[in-house]
């Protein structure tokens, strides 16, 4: 019988996914169930966008990322810098929505 040995990729894969917390879980599910809201998510990344930064990186149009990022803010995964501005939102990820990005790459 062949002796079946981890791979450490395998291994911290397996890990990762055995020691994940609830609220990960959550919302990595969450995020996954809609190609808007990840690849919204992965564009913003570690960085500080305006929404038309987000349309240009993922080809969607104004009215699918606004209403993206409105459902990553809701699930705690985006953050806006300056909500009392009507034009000029600047949007972050939060420490959740880095972890979440952490396992979708």
């Amino acid at each position: 019988m062949p002796s079946f040995r981890w791979s450490p990729v395998l291994y911290k894969k397996i890990t990762y996914l055995l020691f994940m917390k609830k609220e990960v879980v959550d919302a990595l599910s969450y995020t996954r169930l809609s190609e808007h809201r990840t690849k919204t998510l992965l564009a913003i990344g570690d960085e500080v966008v305006l929404p038309k930064d987000i349309s240009k990186k993922t080809g969607y149009r104004a009215t699918h990322t606004s209403r993206s990022i409105k459902q990553l803010i809701e699930a705690g995964l985006v953050k806006c810098l300056n909500p009392e501005k009507i034009k000029g939102r600047l949007f972050v990820t939060t420490d959740l929505g880095k972890e979440v990005i952490k396992y979708i790459r």
